[in-house]
């Protein structure tokens, strides 16, 4: 069977949006690819979510010794930005890419691009699982790691991806690969046997899984990242908590 993935907060996410949808005036911009956001009159601050790209998972290993591990979840900002010094020609903002797989025969995965709302937050990137034949051990770490948030904080930080399981010597069952580690979405399952591993949904910010066991598998591709960001909300309003 395969490994069940790290869970990421879109649900929380989703029922934050309806909540603030009741109240007149609010705005909710998303932003699945990059672009240019523009302040509206009034607007001093702006409640953003975003996310980097997620890392990529390994490739299988040459001998059959070991599964591929799972690339790390984008990290993430929640948190109220201030946009007073924007001006008439808007903020750029920068949706990173998810990490590459890792190739067929024991590649590492790619990190993720870091995904930025102007200079204002800038987050790091989410780390692709290093080469599954850096730990020959079984159940041996070699996930990929989170990272720590951007500038200006967050409400959390970094998800990790699941170490890949060991496959079984030549002649015996292969072991399951690593997850992806979750963000504002899911991680990817890992596999089970000889298959490439499984790439994360678009804008979900979350880590490819590991490959299978066999040379031939590649690993599974970091989901996109993604920004949310929210203007015309009451002042001292008491946001409810997105952790998971």
């Amino acid at each position: 069977m395969s490994w069940t993935h790290n869970k990421g907060t879109k649900m929380e996410i989703e029922n934050f949006l309806s909540a603030i949808r009741r109240f007149p005036g609010v705005k909710i911009e998303e932003f699945n690819a990059s672009g240019t956001w523009f302040a509206q009159p009034g607007d001093e601050t702006v409640f953003l979510i975003m996310a980097s790209g997620g890392g990529g998972g390994s490739g299988g290993l040459q001998n059959n010794v070991n599964a591929g591990s799972g690339g790390a979840g984008g990290p993430v900002f929640i948190g109220e930005v201030d946009v007073t010094s924007v001006t008439s020609a808007g903020i750029a903002v920068t949706i990173g890419a998810g990490g590459a797989a890792g190739a067929a025969g024991n590649g590492a995965g790619g990190d993720g691009e870091a995904s930025s709302f102007g200079t204002l937050v800038t987050l790091l990137t989410g780390d692709g699982a290093p080469e599954a034949s850096s730990w020959a051990i079984p159940n041996g770490p070699g996930a990929g790691n989170g990272r720590p948030r951007g500038d200006a904080g967050g409400a959390f930080a970094k998800s990790y991806g699941a170490f890949g399981v060991s496959g079984a010597y030549a002649g015996a069952g292969a072991g399951d690969s690593g997850f992806g580690g979750g963000s504002i979405g899911d991680g990817a399952d890992g596999v089970s046997g000889n298959l490439n591993g499984n790439n994360a949904g678009a804008n979900t910010g979350g880590g490819g899984s590991g490959a299978g066991h066999t040379a031939g598998n590649t690993g599974g591709v970091g989901g996109s990242g993604k920004a949310i960001v929210i203007s015309g909300l009451p002042k001292d309003f008491a946001f409810i908590a997105l952790l998971p």
